[in-house]
């Protein structure tokens, strides 16, 4: 560590990651306006142009699939639309060259309604911004690269938690980035983060952007912890953990069944999957189909407050048909990341427990739930737990205990998992070679 203080390409590095951070968060910014405007056209303003509460069936059939025939084409410019998202955060740094695919693929996966995340389009929109403006200092150090690539990721996903040292955690221990060598990571992505972070927080006259933070503003009421909190807690961090992996079993069938198949016939056929459970739980339960579309970071509030009101075969039928939906999602060939929906779906899963398991608390079940799944999902405990405190604010440090607890089932669980017989269906795929526009 001390060695790597003392060099003289620590501090370009430092000194370069101070700059960097407020470009970055701006271009990360804007792209979470862009997608969040196309998602409101296009779902929430064509419907009400039509004189209806909730897209017609024809519209929400025709996007996704749509969505996945202009995927597939985006696929083809350089750089394949970025890495699947069963790779979580191992994609690795952007070629700025491969930015346009990547931010197009995921650009029009997040408007089409797909189940998965904008973690991912950020992480490249910041490393891909490092590494242009980091060429020269690149040629001539690989770790140098590596740390200005993660101080841009880092910058850029702190607006997505609204807090830079989630960010940083997240990605540090998503990377297994450590070592003798850890501080030439650590303070340049703390350092670009922190400032990036300066364009929502404000300094002076200028009083930064209105970016809304990741939090539940109203989360279930919770008292002390309890023997019957704790011992539940047993039972339902197992299965939220078991429910995302067998999800991603799922989806790393999907992938591997379709891998050789035309992509312009296979990632239409997933967008239409998708669309046909949204419309399946619609049909059952009577409620909006648009429930079932799209990460869930904006219904997790919603479900936080008003999950123990709605009725259990509900709430069963939009896990089956929203974790049927991710699976896709996640093997189809689209691009975009995993956290929210596994926030999302392990959040559903503590509400239905809630209501099914005696004695428990609803915020209890319902933060044990958000990090058994992400632990499960994302193999990062330790980000998993900053991730469900940082959403539950008092709360969530209150459960502190048992949001640690079920992160380290989820997290267990999932590592036995990757090491079993079955490794092939439950194991991270080996990097997709880009493809290359003739």
């Amino acid at each position: 560590m001390t060695g790597a203080v003392r060099s003289r390409e620590f501090w370009r590095v430092l000194l370069l990651s101070a700059v960097v951070g407020i470009p970055v968060s701006i271009a990360a910014l804007a792209f979470v306006y862009l997608f969040t405007s196309g998602i409101d056209l296009i779902w929430y303003d064509l419907p009400a142009w039509l004189g209806l509460d909730e897209p017609p069936w024809w519209l929400v059939i025709v996007v996704p699939t749509l969505g996945g025939l202009l995927v597939a084409g985006t696929r083809r410019l350089s750089g394949d639309g970025g890495h699947s998202p069963l790779r979580g955060f191992s994609g690795g740094p952007t070629r700025p060259q491969y930015l346009p695919s990547v931010l197009l693929a995921m650009l029009v996966t997040l408007c089409s309604g797909l189940v998965l995340g904008h973690e991912a389009p950020l992480m490249a929109i910041g490393t891909g911004l490092a590494v242009l403006m980091m060429t020269a200092a690149a040629k001539q150090d690989m770790n140098a690269r590596q740390a200005f690539a993660i101080a841009g990721a880092a910058a850029a996903l702190s607006v997505l938690f609204g807090n830079p040292i989630v960010a940083v955690v997240l990605l540090l221990e998503a990377m297994g980035l450590g070592g003798p060598q850890r501080s030439l990571f650590l303070f340049p992505a703390l350092l670009s983060s922190g400032i990036g972070y300066l364009v929502f927080t404000g300094i002076g006259w200028f009083t930064g952007f209105n970016q809304p933070v990741l939090a539940v503003p109203d989360p279930p009421q919770s008292g002390p912890l309890t023997f019957v909190d704790v011992g539940w807690t047993l039972v339902l961090a197992p299965a939220a953990a078991a429910v995302l992996l067998l999800i991603r079993a799922a989806a790393f069938q999907l992938q591997n069944r379709t891998r050789r198949s035309k992509p312009w016939i296979v990632i239409p056929i997933a967008g239409l999957a998708v669309a046909l459970l949204a419309l399946c739980y619609s049909w059952v339960t009577g409620a909006d189909p648009r429930n079932v579309l799209f990460s869930g970071q904006s219904a997790i509030p919603g479900l936080a407050g008003q999950g123990m009101d709605i009725g259990v075969s509900v709430l069963v039928a939009l896990l089956l048909c929203k974790g049927l939906a991710f699976a896709v999602s996640l093997g189809g060939g689209f691009r975009g990341g995993p956290i929210f929906p596994s926030l999302f779906l392990g959040g559903l899963i503590g509400m239905i427990g809630a209501q099914l398991l005696p004695g428990i608390s609803p915020a209890a079940a319902f933060y044990v739930g958000m990090a058994a799944a992400t632990a499960a999902s994302l193999q990062i405990p330790l980000g998993s737990i900053l991730l469900v405190a940082l959403l539950g604010g008092a709360v969530g440090i209150q459960l502190l205990p048992l949001i640690i607890c079920a992160a380290v089932i989820g997290s267990l669980l999932r590592a036995a998992a990757d090491l079993s017989p079955l490794r092939a269906a439950a194991a991270d795929p080996a990097p997709e070679p880009p493809r290359v526009l003739a």
